[in-house]
């Protein structure tokens, strides 16, 4: 009865439609040493449904080694770690063998502690909490509501109201939904497009779509589930592009501080366009698994067979750390955390691999840092890095 059930929850689990109850069910036979047999067989045996295509047998190797490496640490911690929980390490150590599940080395590892003072690992872990559902929104011209930090998203209709119901205020003309620095939120748009707004980042839209068009801005991240309309086209404009599509699921990262725009078509199709309004400049049309962008020079470049769990992990409640650049790491981490990070000498060209999920506190992140030998101090809400 118990390989059956963890079977089920494990291809619940990679198939990413796990209830909350029974993420919590599964949490239980992770802890469990009794159950260590019946997970090993049944995680093996979703990785044999995998075709072999598929598989990157170097990728696969190299995630495996740093599962075992981070089983081999959090078993050590259980002896040095006393204020860590046993069943929280263990937690982590099943969860870096389900990562090979999603292939995407979602799992950070925890070592290195002699870089970082147990001071400051214990101030990031009090004064430094992650990003939260944080947002203001703003009906018309009247004063911005904060909204509730226990709601995850608004929905928009004849009125504006949480996602459970209930009510916030009257629909104006124009909403604009606005998320702080270490914000999230979520809507839902009078057509019924679904949107994820990451922190820093807003969205302006009507009550009410014109007839034909259905037209937004977007500023910093999106991820947009559009309501298939054919005979109204949605239109996303940011500060230097126009993304037009019919139906369809993509993100947009267009943030002023990064040196590019980013838009990752999951599925359907859109289309890019930067210049003037009317005859744009230039535009293209993008086929899922592909990615346009946009640099400081008004051109559009575009990446073919791109793996587009990287782009989207922040709205799927991770870091992806896999093949980004250390400088978009730090503001990625600067925007969720609501920190600044200075670099003492050079920026480092330590290259990142893995991941870590986002509601981990700072002190998760500094041991990650650790791990890759970088020191680490934090002052205030500064955390400074050097290479050893």
């Amino acid at each position: 009865m118990d390989t059956i059930r963890i079977a089920y929850l494990l291809t619940q689990f990679t198939d990413k439609t796990i209830t909350a109850v029974e993420m919590e069910e599964l949490e239980h036979y992770l802890q469990d040493d009794r159950y260590d047999g019946i997970l090993t067989d049944e995680i093996v045996g979703q990785l044999m449904k995998v075709e072999a295509s598929l598989v990157n047998a170097d990728r696969f190797s190299h995630l495996a080694q740093r599962a075992m490496q981070v089983d081999k640490v959090f078993k050590s911690d259980i002896n040095t770690e006393t204020n860590a929980p046993i069943h929280f390490l263990r937690r982590w150590g099943w969860a870096a063998a389900v990562a090979l599940l999603l292939g995407t080395g979602a799992f950070f590892w925890i070592a290195g502690r002699k870089h970082t003072t147990p001071d400051d690992i214990a101030k990031a872990e009090i004064n430094i909490v992650p990003g939260t559902n944080r947002a203001v929104l703003t009906v018309g011209s009247n004063q911005p509501i904060t909204l509730s930090n226990n709601k995850k998203g608004i929905a928009v209709g004849t009125a504006v109201t949480y996602n459970d119901g209930e009510r916030i205020a009257d629909a104006g003309q124009v909403l604009q939904l606005v998320t702080p620095r270490g914000g999230q939120y979520q809507a839902v748009l009078p057509d019924g497009t679904k949107v994820w707004l990451n922190a820093a980042s807003s969205i302006r839209f009507p009550t009410k779509f014109d007839a034909g068009k259905r037209e937004v801005q977007v500023t910093g991240e999106a991820y947009l589930e559009v309501a298939k309309n054919a005979a109204s086209p949605f239109i996303v404009k940011t500060g230097s592009s126009t993304i037009q599509v019919l139906g369809t699921s993509f993100n947009i990262s267009a943030y002023e501080d990064e040196r590019v725009q980013k838009t990752t078509l999951i599925s359907g199709s859109v289309k890019v366009m930067i210049g003037n309004s009317g005859p744009f400049d230039q535009n293209v049309t993008l086929q899922p698994g592909q990615q346009a962008i946009v640099s400081d020079n008004k051109s559009i470049d575009v990446k073919k067979g791109i793996d587009t769990t990287q782009d989207i992990a922040w709205k799927n409640g991770y870091f992806n750390f896999e093949s980004v650049g250390m400088n978009e790491v730090i503001r990625q981490i600067e925007r969720w955390y609501d920190i600044k990070i200075q670099f003492e000498g050079q920026v480092t060209k330590v290259k990142l691999s893995g991941g870590m999920d986002r509601g981990v506190k700072l002190s998760g992140l500094i041991r990650f840092f650790n791990s890759y030998g970088l020191q680490t101090r934090l002052d205030g809400r500064t955390l400074y890095i050097k290479e050893n």
